[in-house]
């Protein structure tokens, strides 16, 4: 506000200085002032107004642009902003999606319960829709974790990676045991076959890993990964898409 009032009083002394300095040194003032002066006097008078009015718009213009500028640069550091919170947002839902999906995979049928008709509760089918999920965004979920390094911090990345990997884990332990299993039923099926007891071994082992992991991952999607990222969910109050 001040600035502009600076600015209209140097505008208002020059108009002052063109329309009355200018004539009286043009003018003649030795004879009393005639119609051919008043002649002199226009010309000057409107050359200098125009000169005025052309600064004036300039300086309008410049101001103008200036404004837009900044607008143009605010625009662009909100898209920004909202660009890097929706990431984290992506990184957030992949990592907590795959964990659910993870967690809720059956190794087998009717798994825990052999005495229900196979796909008794319609579990299995509903188990093989995660696990098909699961195995779809994979990928994703390894791009979107290694990202992490450049958009959290380094406790954040050490975090959501070694729970990345345990997530890893636990799907690559029930192939593992799916594999054991058929592996054990054959040896069954077949007493021509020689019983390798590695193979119960294994199956124990990759049981109790599962366990293990489950009760980590189930920590992890409905505790831990709420609490950690809860900080870099909020959305930025002076932005919104609206403004993008």
């Amino acid at each position: 506000m001040r600035k502009n009032r600076v600015e209209t009083f140097i505008l208002s002394l020059v108009f002052v200085y063109l329309v009355f300095f200018i004539p009286y040194i043009i003018l003649d003032h030795s004879e009393p002032f005639t119609y051919k002066d008043f002649l002199k006097v226009i010309p000057t008078t409107i050359i200098g107004l125009v000169t005025v009015y052309i600064a004036y718009q300039q300086h309008i213009l410049a101001k103008q642009q200036k404004d837009i500028s900044n607008q143009q640069k605010n625009i662009a550091a909100n898209k920004l902003r909202l660009e890097l919170f929706e990431k984290k947002c992506e990184i957030y839902e992949i990592h907590l999606n795959m964990a659910l999906w993870v967690s809720k995979i059956q190794i087998e049928k009717n798994e825990g319960n052999s005495s229900l008709p196979l796909d008794f509760d319609g579990k299995w089918k509903k188990s093989k829709t995660y696990e098909k999920n699961f195995l779809e965004n994979e990928d994703k979920l390894i791009s979107l974790g290694e990202q992490v390094r450049f958009l959290f911090d380094l406790e954040m990345y050490t975090f959501l990676a070694g729970m990345r990997a345990e997530i890893l884990s636990l799907q690559a332990n029930i192939k593992l045991i799916r594999n054991l299993k058929k592996e054990e039923k054959r040896e069954k099926e077949n007493p021509l076959l020689f019983i390798d007891a590695s193979t119960r071994l294994s199956l124990e082992a990759a049981q109790r890993k599962i366990r293990l992991l489950n009760v980590s991952i189930e920590n992890f999607y409905s505790q831990e990964l709420p609490e950690r990222m809860m900080p870099y969910l909020k959305m930025p109050e002076d932005i919104s898409k609206d403004e993008i």
